[in-house]
């Protein structure tokens, strides 16, 4: 991911990971990691917490769900199938 985008997908174990987080300080830290990366692309410092922990167990979903919107929107751009004029 290289540009800001609009939006991008959470999927349910993010929100379930954040819901085991000791406190709202904890929860907080890592869902804003998570709209870091998922807005912007910025990956947070390396830390040892329980927060980066889950982040690292999230990341490469909403990359690789990032990846394949990007991919679709290039592959639009190619203009689809062909029109067909053939009559039935």
């Amino acid at each position: 991911m290289k540009t800001p985008r609009d939006s991008f997908v959470i999927y349910r174990s993010i929100v379930e990971a954040a819901e085991y987080m000791p406190d709202n300080t904890s929860k907080l830290h890592f869902l804003e990691m998570i709209l870091a990366f998922g807005f912007d692309g910025l990956q947070p410092e390396k830390e040892k917490s329980s927060e980066y922990a889950a982040f690292l167990g999230a990341y490469k979903s909403i990359e690789s769900a990032c990846n394949r919107h990007d991919a679709a929107t290039e592959n639009g751009k190619k203009g689809g199938r062909p029109p067909n004029d053939e009559r039935l």
